[in-house]
């Protein structure tokens, strides 16, 4: 199973390619995810796929761990540059 991180998530390019990883769910595994500002969507997008990790803008910490509504996961999250350079730099 290969382990994909999308970059910029929450934009039509990243939804369509969520779509396409959903239709393959037994050959991929969203590991990471990331965007800058739409963090309730964001949050949906990892509980929906799974993501194990997720970059957001800097500052959007709080506000990504409210919009997961409660739900208990354990989504690491990382902020602003130096977070999505090191999503980007994960070996999965």
């Amino acid at each position: 199973m290969k382990r994909i991180t999308i970059l910029g998530a929450t934009g039509s390019i990243g939804r369509n390619t969520l779509d396409v990883i959903f239709q393959h769910r037994e050959r991929f595994q969203v590991w990471g995810l990331s965007a800058e500002s739409r963090v309730e969507k964001l949050a949906g997008i990892a509980i929906e796929s799974g993501a194990k990790v997720v970059s957001i803008g800097a500052g959007r910490r709080k506000a990504f761990r409210c919009a997961l509504d409660g739900q208990q996961t354990d989504i690491r999250v990382v902020e602003g540059e130096a977070g999505l350079q090191r999503l980007a730099e994960m070996p999965e």
